[in-house]
C-alpha cells in the first residue's frame, strides 16, 4: 500500500469512528423540559414526577428522568423543588364577575364628591 493509499484509508476509518462517538440530538427532543421540581400529575398512579417535557403545547414527557428528551435546542428550566400544578391559572376567579367588568365603575382613584360625580357621568356617557 502506498502513502497516499494508507493516508486515506487512515482518514476513513477515523471519520467513520468519529462519526460513531458523535452525540446526536434525540429524534424526539422537546421544545421545553422542566426538571428539578415537584410536579403533581393527577394521576392515582404515578401522583408526583420530578420532570416533564413539553413539545408543540403538549406534555410528551412526565417522569423523573427527562433526559431522553433533551436535544440541544431544547429549553431546560432547573425548577429548584418548586412545585408545579398543571392547569391551576388562576387561584381563584368569579366568571360571572369577568363577564359583567366592562360595565365596572371603579371610583378608587376619585378623592372627591365632585371627582365621583365626574367619573360617573364619563361612563354613564360611554
Amino acid at each position: 500500500m502506498k502513502n497516499g493509499q494508507k493516508l486515506l484509508f487512515l482518514v476513513a476509518i477515523l471519520s467513520t469512528t468519529m462519526s460513531a462517538c458523535e452525540s446526536k440530538a434525540p429524534a424526539n427532543a422537546a421544545e421545553t423540559v422542566l426538571t428539578n421540581g415537584t410536579i403533581y400529575t393527577s394521576n392515582a398512579d404515578q401522583p408526583t414526577a420530578t420532570a416533564v417535557a413539553i413539545d408543540g403545547g403538549r406534555f410528551v414527557y412526565v417522569g423523573d428522568d427527562a433526559s431522553a428528551v433533551i436535544g440541544p435546542d431544547t429549553k431546560v428550566i432547573d425548577l429548584g423543588g418548586k412545585t408545579i400544578i398543571p392547569g391551576i391559572l388562576d387561584s381563584h376567579s368569579h366568571p360571572g364577575w369577568v363577564a359583567l367588568s366592562e360595565n365596572t365603575l371603579i371610583l378608587d382613584d376619585t378623592s372627591s364628591k365632585e371627582a365621583m360625580m365626574e367619573s360617573i357621568r364619563k361612563q354613564v356617557a360611554e
